[in-house]
């Protein structure tokens, strides 16, 4: 008996698309490093692109990732606190955008990482560009 028309209609979809996710960082190297290891450890059903766009600045990120919004779902930009001056018009430019997130790490996302993986008492300040502990 061949088999009808109806019978090689496509189904309905069992899972929901998941969304693409692109998350700009500061630097290239130690944020970029632990939040793909992240998405590798906590398993992320998540299309994820984490990348370096090449600037350093909080508004140059943004700047960046509006330019990169087009074929995202979301649009996560990670940036230190630091010494910056440009954070307020970043957060600023930010807003304006529905899918663009802006998620600020206070001092950086380095002393972050410190915390989250060791156990410390000691002060920290920053000397120049470096932060480093204090003799207690």
């Amino acid at each position: 008996m061949p088999r009808s028309a109806l019978s090689f209609k496509r189904g309905k979809p069992r899972f929901k698309p998941q969304p693409q996710i692109l998350i700009i960082c500061e630097d290239s190297r130690s944020a970029k490093t632990y939040l793909e290891e992240a998405a590798i450890y906590f398993r992320a059903s998540a299309k994820v692109e984490i990348t370096h766009c090449g600037h350093t600045d909080p508004k140059g990120i943004v700047q960046n990732a509006i330019r990169r919004l087009k074929p995202f779902d979301e649009v996560v930009c990670v940036v230190d606190r630091d010494e910056h001056t440009n954070l307020d018009p970043a957060s600023k430019l930010q807003r304006s955008h529905d899918k663009l997130k802006l998620l600020v790490s206070y001092p950086c996302f380095e002393f972050w990482l410190l915390l989250h993986f060791g156990f410390t008492r000691a002060p920290f300040d920053t000397a120049g560009s470096v932060m480093r502990a204090l003799p207690v």
